[in-house]
């Protein structure tokens, strides 16, 4: 047999055939099987292993009738098929890059990097479609190397399944994984250059958990009654994911505990816990799919591709994180106002309330506005009065007295700590001697007058007698009145001013109300005539009574650490830190007195001893200069820049703390001081003008901002809206597209704001439509001042407004930033650490000393800035800005004092002699909640399912065509195995009717094709062509003929053609079966698998894989009820003409196969039958296995002899089981040329001789005359 050498163009067996059995004669014609179908649920387009039932519904779901319905029996053939051997099952899907379309999201395992919006893509392109459809991670990677930020991402994820699920990522909580890598790889030399020695295998471990269902919905969920347990309104809470997980009704799919991010990393146990490998195993499962990308990350240096710590963000001004299952806002804005110490309930006073308070703009003291100035008043002191003036002394007549007091706009009283507002206006209170009754004696009566604590003035008389009437305990008194009516005539009357006269506010004496006294620094402040029991009605000593209650509860308080003193007139403080109260009186036989011992001198106290006696509840005082504050006890300094920050400020306190922090920043404030000095906020209206109503047509489309006063903005100017609930981000003032010349005044008026005073301008950026009212900031974004905190001496705070580098101060408007927002860490994320330096001590680089009570909160395990050398780095490289605290124990030279211990050297800063370094978190210690990744399934569209026509069973069959790459891999020998291809589709009234199986079969040569013929109901019903006579009776002769050709069809029907003809064949009528109770007719190809499957599952030594499967006792087919059709004996010569194979009822047989013949049409030869081509299958499966042993061997006459040797051994086998009749093989010289030598072939050439059945029997029955038998020759030649 000629060779073709350049056929061969790799290395391996290759079995040809050779069909020389052609003859003529009249026209009357250890296993796992492979299932060809469709399926809705279950991978696509790749052989799948079916071993049970159970699979089979677990991976394809179950019995699909709706696709039978359709001509699809996938589900129904695979479940026949696994009653005799495992199947490979392909469920075909043909897409559309358009239409069918997957979610997936790519995650960001960087802190500095934020996860990618969620994106859709072709359902292909997340498989490698060179064959089988393989999921393909490199496939998945490529799909996403077009988005925007591609290269800061390094997973990906996308839901395979087809129910919607939710991802939940986050820095692994499993033990045992904290410890350095140099402990896991053994030496440094093992590590990856991108790892650092000194990092824990557990910074770059996460835990999955994968459930069902949608869980992004936190808003519902947190005030669900089952789920808000779980849930808050910003997430997963952190704590409860175990619990979450654990729930009965959550569809947990997986909990993936300690996954690595570093590429193929393994635990002690020699475990892969690569992340990608991990997720991946479970896919046909849990339905999710990763990639990783690896490229990103197995890089020559340290690179920002993997950091769950913070590396990535340490030293940044990065407002936000969202990366894995983290998302929040790690800079908050903190808002601090300027504060005085002289406000309600703050200050206790004695003195006299000199200076200007610090909001006096001119119209008295307020109690919030602009600063004025830096002195410490007290006018807000407990009982105080202000812009309230007794008009005029009394005006008295026989008959009445008149008394009047007027008070102010701005007009207030201090009562209970509160700021009572006093009504504008003068309050007229008349006695009248008709009130009192008429007496012929002379009587005394009080009339009072009171501010009460809702500020009314107001009188409160005695009618009955001398005693002063009585008040409540709230009451200020303002003053009273002594005078005597005989009948009916007022006389001798008396005013006594109280707490208010002619020129306002009158204090308490320090002569006839208290006296001070001093001696070596210990004062004693001592209240006249207080030597009894308190009486509302003794007004005067009341008042002295109330001021002594409140000088002891404050002084005497567990608080009185944040007490402080007004030291002097010029405003200095001094903190009671040190100071010892004692001899506190409250006898009533005695005056009431105490004593403080200031440890002062007499010359620090000569103002107080002058009776100027102010106390401070709490030193909170916040008063910002133009370049600084600082912790002093002097007060603030408008010339030098210099304000005034008090120890128990709320911004000392952040800054303690380490709420705010060195590098931290304000906006300074876009709002014009004019208008803020005034008292006034600013109305924002935001335009956008596509949808916006009102707008002319030349202004739609774009977008505006409207203030209802000028902002004085100018072109590039970029601002931010803190308090708008719509528009977030920066907003930049461009030119006005539509009239450049236009004022910002004219542009509104354009706009439809008409009023006087609006100013409107045009923004690059999109807008919402909204108003802001009541606003009084709005961030300069390009106005930024940087704090510089740094302790000057024990407990004092200088805090510079800086640039950003830190190197100069910048000016603040104290007017326009009277409170500004300071834009920081949130929560300690970033914290300021001050070293501490003890004499004595030697510093070492990764060890500092810190105050023990101070940084409590300083843990094992937290972070320091490490320090790094950035010339050092290669372009590209991420630096190690942060450093582990291994150790923080007691200082052995001083116990006051923690020593921390770092993994490296830790970054120290120095200001004005002040060590520094930055405390942080790692970003899952910080977070509170856990974020879903919810991605959806990807649901078949009806179009890519089988319809019941032939078009679309054809275009779904046509993916395993010749040419496909699943052509390509289902003819793969080395890459798929399978005995018999089952048919588990209807249908097929097609030219070359289901060609696409036959070929397969036939091109490996080793596999079968069991195929259904179409159905005798879609032969009835075909008009074009069709199988019924005139009186539309079914004619199976016209299947010989493909339909009635007389009715000039469209196409005629015709079994499959080609090489591959005699590796499949065709069978009919459909079956009936028992579905659920009901009948049902089915394609017969798994009933007919089922009986060629029997012949290998057999223990009969007479019955072989090429046994024929025909007839009564080896072709038989069981389980069905009927059959579609009973055949007629002409009918069964029309079929066996037509090859194909028809089912027959043989009476008290059952249901049979009649005939075995393959699809070979135009010529008869032995592989028209399908016993002889199951004798070759087995026969050059046997042949090729034998001679993988000799491929590479040397092609010498040994070897050939050794081939032909065992190829007879073989042949002999297959002759003595009734496999083939004869057979010759050759393997010489002759045969093997030295061309054929030289180009490394070897050729065996085998001559087999079939056996053939009987499928019909002749039975001659000749009537001879009695006696012929016995006497011979009655038998003719």
């Amino acid at each position: 047999m000629a060779i073709q050498i350049g056929k061969y163009k790799r290395p391996g067996i290759f079995i040809e055939e050779f069909d020389r059995s052609v003859f003529t004669s009249p026209t009357v014609e250890g296993i796992t099987n492979l299932v060809i179908g469709v399926s809705k649920k279950g991978p696509v387009n790749d052989i799948v292993k079916i071993t049970n039932i159970n699979d089979l519904e677990s991976i394809f779901g179950p019995l699909d009738r709706n696709l039978e319905r359709k001509g699809s029996f996938f589900h129904r053939t695979i479940s026949k098929m696994l009653e005799s051997s495992p199947i490979f099952a392909l469920n075909l899907l043909k897409t559309d890059d358009l239409l069918d379309i997957i979610e997936y999201k790519s995650i960001s395992s960087s802190s500095g990097y934020n996860n990618d919006v969620k994106r859709t893509g072709p359902y292909r392109r997340f498989f490698n479609t060179s064959g089988f459809w393989k999921r393909d991670t490199e496939s998945f990677i490529n799909l996403t190397k077009d988005n925007v930020g591609y290269e800061e991402r390094v997973l990906n994820f996308t839901n395979l399944s087809d129910k919607h699920v939710s991802i939940f990522v986050f820095k692994t909580q499993k033990e045992g994984f904290d410890t350095p890598l140099l402990n896991w790889y053994g030496s440094v030399d093992k590590i990856p250059p991108y790892l650092n020695a000194n990092d824990y295998a557990s910074d770059y471990m996460v835990d999955v958990v994968v459930v069902g269902g949608d869980w992004s919905n936190y808003q519902d969920l947190s005030v669900d009654p089952k789920w808000s347990q779980y849930f808050s309104p910003s997430g997963l809470r952190k704590e409860q994911i175990g619990n979450f997980a654990n729930d009965n009704n959550v569809n947990l799919l997986n909990y993936y505990e300690g996954l690595s991010l570093i590429p193929f990393f393994r635990d002690t146990n020699g475990r892969d816990i690569f992340i990608e490998n991990n997720i991946n195993a479970d896919t046909d499962r849990t339905g999710l799919f990763c990639s990783f990308n690896i490229d990103l990350v197995e890089t020559d240096f340290r690179n920002s591709a993997i950091d769950l710590i913070g590396h990535t963000i340490a030293g940044e001004n990065e407002t936000d994180i969202e990366f894995l299952s983290y998302k929040e806002t790690i800079a908050e804005s903190i808002t601090f106002k300027s504060v005085p110490l002289d406000l309600p309930g703050n200050v206790t006073s004695l003195g006299n309330k000199l200076g200007v308070h610090t909001f006096d703009s001119g119209s008295g003291p307020q109690i919030s506005g602009v600063i004025n100035g830096y002195d410490r008043t007290s006018y807000f002191s407990e009982g105080s009065i202000s812009g309230v003036d007794k008009t005029t002394p009394i005006i008295s007549t026989t008959s009445s007295i008149k008394v009047e007091y007027t008070s102010t706009t701005d007009s207030f009283a201090i009562i209970g700590d509160e700021y009572i507002p006093v009504g504008f206006g003068t309050a007229s209170l008349v006695v009248t001697s008709s009130d009192y009754t008429y007496l012929s004696a002379t009587v005394s009566y009080t009339s009072t007058t009171v501010l009460d604590n809702t500020g009314v003035i107001k009188s409160v008389s005695n009618f009955a007698n001398s005693d002063n009437p009585s008040v409540s305990v709230t009451d200020i008194v303002l003053g009273y009145v002594n005078f005597d009516v005989f009948e009916g005539q007022i006389s001798n009357v008396s005013d006594i001013d109280v707490t208010v006269d002619t020129n306002g506010y009158v204090g308490l004496s320090s002569v006839t109300d208290y006296v001070i006294t001093e001696a070596s620094g210990v004062i004693k402040v001592e209240f006249q005539n207080t030597n009894s029991t308190p009486d509302v009605k003794n007004y005067e000593q009341y008042r002295r009574f109330k001021s002594f209650n409140r000088l002891i509860s404050i002084l005497d308080s567990p608080n009185s650490d944040k007490v402080v003193m007004k030291l002097n007139t010029a405003g200095d403080k001094i903190s009671l830190t040190d100071m010892t109260l004692s001899n506190i009186v409250t006898s009533s036989t005695e005056h009431k007195s105490f004593k403080l011992d200031t440890g002062l001198t007499s010359v620090q106290l000569v103002d107080i001893i002058s009776g100027d006696l102010t106390f401070y509840t709490e030193d909170n005082e916040m008063l910002i200069g133009s370049d600084s504050v600082v912790s002093k006890s002097s007060v603030g300094n408008i010339p030098s820049g210099e304000g005034v920050v008090g120890k128990y400020s709320d911004l000392y306190n952040k800054f303690y703390d380490g709420v705010i922090n060195t590098g931290d920043f304000f906006y300074s404030n876009k709002i014009p001081a004019s208008i803020i000095t005034a008292g006034e906020s600013v109305e924002v209206n935001l335009i956008n003008g596509e949808d916006a109503v009102g707008i002319t047509s030349s202004y739609a489309g774009l977008d505006y901002i409207v203030f209802d006063k000028d902002m004085e903005l100018e072109t590039f100017d970029k601002i931010i809206l803190p308090t708008s609930l719509l528009n977030k981000g920066t907003f930049t003032i461009s030119q006005n597209d539509v009239n450049p010349s236009q004022s910002s005044g004219q542009l509104a008026v354009s706009l439809g704001y008409t009023a006087s005073g609006y100013n409107a301008y045009q923004v690059n950026e999109n807008t919402t439509n909204e108003i802001v009212t009541g606003v009084e900031s709005i961030y300069d974004f390009n106005t930024k001042h940087y704090l510089k905190m740094y302790l000057e001496n024990v407990g004092d705070v200088k805090i510079q407004f800086m640039d950003e580098l830190l190197s100069a101060t910048e000016a603040v408007d104290i007017e326009a930033n009277n409170y500004f927002s300071v834009q920081s860490r949130n929560s300690n994320f970033k914290q300021t650490i001050e070293i501490e330096v003890p004499v004595g001590y030697t510093r070492v680089s990764n060890k500092i000393l810190v105050k023990a009570d101070r940084y409590t909160e300083v843990k094992v395990g937290d972070f320091l800035s490490a320090y790094y050398d950035s010339s050092e780095l290669e372009i590209g490289e991420s630096p190690r800005t942060l450093t582990r605290i291994l150790s923080k124990r007691a200082y052995v030279g001083d116990s006051s004092l923690s020593e921390i211990t770092c993994d490296s050297k830790i970054n120290v800063s120095e200001f004005n002699g002040d060590l520094q370094t930055l405390r942080y978190r790692s970003i899952d210690n910080y977070a509170s909640t856990y974020k879903s990744i919810p991605l959806k399934g990807f649901r078949l569209r009806n179009d890519s399912l089988p319809n019941g026509s032939e078009q679309k069973q054809n275009e779904i069959l046509n993916l395993v065509a010749k040419g496909t790459p699943l052509f390509k891999a289902l003819t793969n020998k080395e890459a798929v195995d399978f005995r018999y291809l089952i048919d588990s589709f209807g249908l097929g009234l097609t030219e070359r009717s289901k060609q696409q199986l036959i070929d397969i079969c036939g091109n490996r040569l080793d596999a079968f094709g069991i195929i259904s013929a179409p159905s005798v109901k879609e032969l009835k019903n075909s008009t074009s062509p069709t199988f019924v006579d005139s009186e539309g009776v079914f004619q199976t002769s016209f299947l010989k003929t493909g339909g009635d050709l007389e009715s000039n069809p469209a196409f005629l029907f015709s079994l499959a053609d080609g090489t591959g003809v005699t590796s499949g064949a065709y069978f009919g009528p459909y079956v009936t079966v028992n579905d659920n109770g009901r009948p049902l007719s089915v394609p017969p190809a798994p009933y007919i698998a089922s009986t060629f499957m029997r012949k290998h599952l057999s223990s009969t030594g007479s019955i072989t894989p090429w046994t024929i499967a025909a007839g009564v006792r080896d072709g038989r087919v069981t389980n069905i009820a009927n059959i579609e059709i009973q055949y007629t004996p002409e009918d069964i010569e029309n079929l066996n003409a037509a090859k194909i194979n028809p089912i027959v009822f043989k009476r008290n047989r059952g249901y049979v196969i009649e005939t075995e013949n393959t699809a070979q049409t135009l010529l008869s030869s032995s592989l028209s039958y399908i016993h002889v081509r199951e004798a070759l299958i087995e026969l050059e499966r046997e042949l090729s296995d034998m001679l993988l042993d000799y491929q590479w061997r040397y092609n010498t006459p040994d070897v050939r002899a050794e081939i032909k040797l065992r190829a007879d051994t073989i042949c002999e086998t297959f002759v003595s089981k009734n496999g083939i009749f004869n057979y010759f093989n050759k393997m010489d010289d002759e045969n093997n040329t030295t061309e054929i030598i030289e180009n490394q072939i070897g050729v065996l050439d085998t001559y087999v001789e079939p056996i053939f059945g009987m499928g019909i029997i002749v039975n001659n029955i000749t009537i001879l005359r009695p006696g012929s038998i016995s006497s011979g020759g009655f038998i003719q030649s």
